[in-house]
């Protein structure tokens, strides 16, 4: 769909948005959950997206008023392990995890990082010209109302997904416990 601020999104465009944004959620996750808190959750991680610096990485961390849950939003270039990299930092910090939501959009930004266009990842993990492919989390965790504790996730999670490079050595070191990676 071609983008304009979440404020001024059609019917249509929030329907298209939010059905790729729960693609890949088993309905039964969200069953407890009225239609409309659904699509404000979806809505609320589209306009923390709205910019985002070439290779940025942008998190946030909340408690939505009335809800049992803190809510961890990630927005980054996509790559392999994601989810499970930042399950793992979470857990580290302790945090239970309930739920975890993970759209990839393929998206276009300006030269100001202002998103343009954003689109479900095409089949075959085909990215177009001009496109880059988001990987998009929304982390529902143990309820925190503590803002110096969700400004720690914060952080911690920024530091965590700051590390862009590993070095990948075939069989691991002779002797060590690393399955190929450190």
């Amino acid at each position: 769909m071609s983008f304009r601020p979440v404020s001024e999104w059609s019917e249509s465009a929030a329907a298209d948005f939010l059905a790729a944004y729960h693609l890949h959620t088993n309905s039964a996750d969200l069953e407890d959950r009225s239609p409309d808190a659904v699509h404000a959750a979806a809505l609320s991680h589209a306009e923390f997206g709205e910019v985002r610096g070439t290779g940025g990485v942008l998190v946030r961390a909340f408690t939505p008023v009335g809800n049992r849950f803190s809510v961890v939003q990630v927005i980054l270039d996509d790559m392999p392990f994601l989810v499970d990299s930042v399950s793992a930092e979470l857990t580290r910090m302790r945090r239970g995890i309930h739920l975890v939501i993970h759209p990839i959009y393929l998206v276009k930004r300006d030269l100001t990082g202002e998103l343009q266009d954003v689109a479900g990842v095409a089949a075959g993990g085909v990215v177009p010209d001009g496109y880059t492919a988001e990987s998009w989390m929304c982390f529902e965790v143990d309820r925190e109302t503590d803002a110096p504790d969700l400004s720690e996730i914060e952080r911690n999670l920024r530091d965590f997904l700051g590390v862009r490079t590993i070095l990948w050595v075939g069989d691991g070191i002779l002797g060590d416990d690393t399955d190929g990676h450190i």
